[in-house]
């Protein structure tokens, strides 16, 4: 396929990213549920539809800080892991790539492989193969490269590159964006016993939590904290930590994290003005 095919089939799905699967198969992912508010919304034929809408550097958190704290946190640490589950179309992959790089340079290596898992296999298919291709990303999402993370033009092209399809100029991400990342199919709930525990970690599991029932998050939480070696880190969503206020008793998973043994973070790298506080730590 050429680049002007690639590019324009990347453009249509940046205006429709979703996944779906049928009602039988939700028992694969134990506890998931349908929370309307949260979208997942149950078609007449059966048919459950998850929306996945994500980008890079999504704005609930602010970047520049969460690398900044990851710097002051992991500079003595020869090997640190990371994990993303809910890893949709890999744009939250794609930031923590080159965050870690723009922060740590070549030490940057001991976050690597970025284990990206999401529990929808053809989303996990798909992003495999994109990564043989051009990966476009949004110009919200170049300019925050350019300008929040105040990277030097040089380092820039080192992360991003220029192209052209038909008369519309567009940014893919570089291989070496790409590469450092592993795509998985996986559920969170099955997957924590898979988490070396030897080593710190990095555990990305944001704004998932609202489609699992929380009659299940105390168990979880404590599963994750016993799993997680010393000086490791959960970073949520603001949906996780304000939860959904819609229920007569809101259940956050925020509160099981620290029930289960984690300390919120002093850093607050949450953006919005109610959640604040979106990094739980082991130490």
């Amino acid at each position: 396929m050429n680049t002007t095919k690639v590019i324009n089939k990347q453009r249509n799905r940046y205006n429709h990213s979703s996944a779906c699967f049928e009602k039988s198969n939700i028992s694969f992912c134990g506890q998931l549920f349908a929370n309307p508010y949260q979208g997942i919304v149950k078609r007449n034929n059966g048919i459950f539809f998850i929306r996945h809408s994500t980008k890079m550097f999504r704005d609930d958190v602010n970047w520049p800080l969460f690398g900044t704290y990851l710097k002051a946190r992991y500079k003595d640490t020869p090997k640190v892991n990371t994990y993303i589950y809910g890893c949709s179309y890999g744009s939250e992959a794609y930031t923590m790539s080159i965050l870690l790089q723009s922060k740590f340079q070549d030490e940057s290596k001991k976050f690597f492989p970025i284990q990206a898992k999401d529990i929808v296999k053809s989303v996990i298919d798909r992003d495999i193969q994109s990564q043989k291709k051009h990966e476009i990303i949004t110009p919200t999402a170049y300019n925050y490269i350019k300008t929040d993370l105040k990277l030097p033009l040089e380092e820039q092209n080192k992360y991003c590159k220029r192209l052209i399809s038909g008369n519309k100029p567009a940014v893919v991400l570089t291989k070496g964006v790409k590469k450092p990342i592993i795509f998985e199919h996986a559920n969170i709930l099955n997957d924590i016993n898979s988490i070396d525990p030897k080593n710190p970690s990095i555990v990305m599991c944001r704004n998932m939590w609202p489609y699992i029932k929380p009659n299940v998050y105390d168990r979880y939480a404590k599963k994750l904290y016993n799993r997680l070696a010393l000086n490791s880190i959960v970073v949520i969503g603001n949906y996780d930590y304000i939860g959904d206020y819609t229920k007569p008793i809101n259940k956050k998973f925020s509160d099981s994290l620290i029930k289960a043994g984690f300390l919120p973070s002093t850093c607050e790298v949450g953006k919005h003005i109610h959640s604040k506080q979106l990094i739980f730590e082991k130490n």
